[in-house]
């Protein structure tokens, strides 16, 4: 499997859909909420919760979004590459808050200190995955690099995975 993974709010749903245009089958399902469109118009791609608990080699060749409280359901074998998207602090924490305003499903308060303690914990497991699994190739790549130069880092990121490049997929950035 291609890991994608990062900090909540940090890009992962857009590096997703991002793959699909290039060519990269992925796993999951498009979850849209209604009540929610101003956050992210074009979807979270996340796998089903039952799915997770299922992280088989079956998925070989395909990309995977994972945050931090799934890796300890990762057997490391099955990982061939991983894509670790990261956003500026500020940045995540800031939209993460907005986020858990609207959403009446968490149990805590929404403030920028909770925010930025998920952040700091989904930081925390992916680093600590990596440095226990140091021979699986990883890139890492900011949310705002791609924004800013969408076609240098998608050339960057078909370049990684030894894939063609499609403008499709710089063109969907931003839009």
């Amino acid at each position: 499997m291609i890991l994608i993974t990062g900090t909540p709010r940090s890009g992962t749903s857009m590096l997703m859909q991002t793959l699909c245009l290039l060519g990269i089958e992925i796993t999951g399902e498009k979850f849209s909420n209604e009540n929610l469109p101003k956050h992210n118009t074009k979807g979270y791609w996340e796998l089903p919760h039952g799915a997770r608990r299922n992280l088989q080699s079956d998925y070989k060749g395909k990309a995977v979004k994972l945050l931090g409280e799934d890796f300890d359901l990762l057997n490391p074998d099955h990982v061939e590459k991983i894509i670790f998207i990261t956003r500026y602090n500020g940045n995540a924490s800031k939209s993460l808050v907005k986020y858990l305003k609207t959403n009446d499903k968490i149990t805590f308060a929404p403030s920028r200190i909770n925010a930025e303690k998920l952040i700091e914990y989904s930081l925390k497991v992916a680093y600590e995955f990596m440095r226990e699994n140091p021979e699986i190739p990883r890139m890492e790549i900011t949310f705002e690099k791609i924004l800013n130069e969408p076609e240098r880092e998608i050339k960057k990121l078909c370049e990684f995975l030894d894939i063609e490049f499609n403008q499709k997929a710089v063109d969907n950035i931003g839009a």
